[in-house]
């Protein structure tokens, strides 16, 4: 009996909140350094999050190029505030969350509602034609106290936390101690862009390529130096120069047999790009016979809010019309029919429900629908148990609010219906709305 209490003594230790326990303080790169050492016990660390699409994370300053990194989550019933495939984006409320079956509770204070809203107080919508991935307006710091759980990963397996399951994991238990530092991002301005490419010869090509060698065997920070250096030249064909401290690598990808190489400026005003023709992109020392350098350069045209001024989002929804998508039913593979994104004549169709449907979907969330609007963009449609399901958006010029609609239409549509548009029909309506706190 005393051996079978020894055994059950660390799991019941969590049975009740695991706050309880006095946190060890850690810093990021220890926590990764030596993840079974603090495996299943409550940490405290002062760090910047990392949010961002498919991102909630410990920043690790000093140890960029160590992975596993730190995944975060709230204990609690509050969700992880960006989709990703960990699948925390919806909570069920009043219950505290399990991980590997340990209830993970959550302090609700003013700590964690203003990091709440610092973290998600981000610029919506479009920078002139460009979408603004990931604007958020603050880097944010604050103390967290909470569970760690660490990643297995050794040469048999690798079971982690988080997206793709990448990381250790973090489950925040408490929030102390919030800095948030306002970025460059322009909030409340309506900003235009203008493109200009420059078609570059095979020797202008070559020199561009030159400065930028392979990552292999080289550090994080030593990587990005070349990367930064390599566009530094593309800026200078514009007589601009670029910062290292104020941007960041964004675009880079290969494609047939183009390499492109990117950079954004960290206030999004600014955006640099560079495309090398060669005959193995993949392969060094691969012969090159031309590219394109491309600067988009945006200015604003109305004068943003202060940055002294402390700004917030909130999330406004509204539920029209039961969808097939709404169904507590897990999806199954034979659910799904046809994906219609690839029917110009559908989504314009969609488009255009959507564009008349915008009023409406503002009345029923209690907005206003300014002048000088960005137009309704459909990004999705497809087919779901019987129903055409599209998602579609809408941003204002300021970037302050985005309205986001979902439209229905029976599939296949009754004869006739299809050519006209008419039987789409608003579903749900939603919002993000950002505004100065008063």
């Amino acid at each position: 009996m005393r051996s079978r209490l020894l055994i059950l003594l660390p799991l019941l230790a969590c049975a009740i909140p695991c706050i309880a326990q006095t946190a060890i303080k850690v810093t990021p790169c220890e926590l990764i350094a030596s993840p079974e050492k603090y495996a299943g016990k409550v940490v405290q660390v002062r760090a910047r999050v990392d949010l961002a699409f498919e991102d909630f994370s410990l920043a690790q300053p000093g140890c960029e190029d160590k992975s596993p990194g730190v995944w975060l989550m709230y204990g609690g019933d509050e969700p992880t505030p960006t989709a990703s495939t960990w699948n925390d984006h919806d909570r069920k409320p009043g219950a505290d969350v399990r991980i590997d079956g340990v209830p993970v509770p959550l302090v609700h204070d003013g700590n964690l509602d203003l990091f709440k809203r610092r973290l998600m107080a981000m610029r919506l919508g479009m920078i002139g034609d460009s979408q603004c991935y990931d604007c958020y307006l603050y880097k944010v710091t604050a103390t967290l106290t909470g569970l760690f759980f660490a990643a297995t990963d050794n040469a048999q397996q690798h079971r982690g936390y988080g997206h793709l399951g990448c990381c250790h994991l973090l489950a925040i238990e408490k929030v102390a101690d919030v800095n948030a530092e306002r970025t460059s991002i322009p909030a409340g301005a309506v900003i235009q862009c203008a493109r200009d490419s420059k078609e570059l010869t095979q020797k202008e090509a070559e020199r561009l390529n030159s400065i930028r060698i392979s990552c292999e065997g080289l550090s994080y920070s030593q990587c990005f130096n070349n990367a930064f250096r390599q566009m530094q030249a593309v800026a200078a064909l514009w007589g601009d120069s670029l910062d290292i401290n104020e941007g960041y690598r964004d675009g880079d990808g290969i494609y047939e047999h183009t390499e492109t190489s990117g950079w954004r400026t960290l206030d999004r005003l600014k955006y640099y790009e560079l495309s090398i023709q060669s005959d193995n992109p993949l392969k060094a020392g691969s012969a090159v016979f031309g590219g394109t350098a491309t600067r988009v350069s945006c200015t604003e045209v109305t004068p943003p809010l202060p940055l002294s001024a402390n700004l917030s989002c909130r999330e406004i929804h509204r539920k029209l019309l039961s969808t097939p998508a709404d169904s507590k039913r897990k999806y199954k593979s034979s659910d799904f029919g046809e994906e219609l994104t690839d029917r110009p004549e559908v989504m314009q169709r969609l488009e255009n429900r959507a564009t008349a449907s915008i009023d409406n979907a503002a009345t029923e969330l209690g907005l206003l629908i300014e002048p000088g609007t960005k137009p309704v963009r459909c990004d999705s449609a497809f087919v779901y148990r019987g129903k055409a399901l599209g998602s579609c958006s809408w941003s204002n010029a300021t970037g302050t609010m985005t309205v986001y609609l979902r439209l229905m239409q029976p599939w296949p549509p009754k004869k006739n219906t299809e050519h006209d548009g008419a039987s789409w029909v608003l579903a749900n309506a939603g919002a993000t709305v950002c505004e100065v706190e008063k």
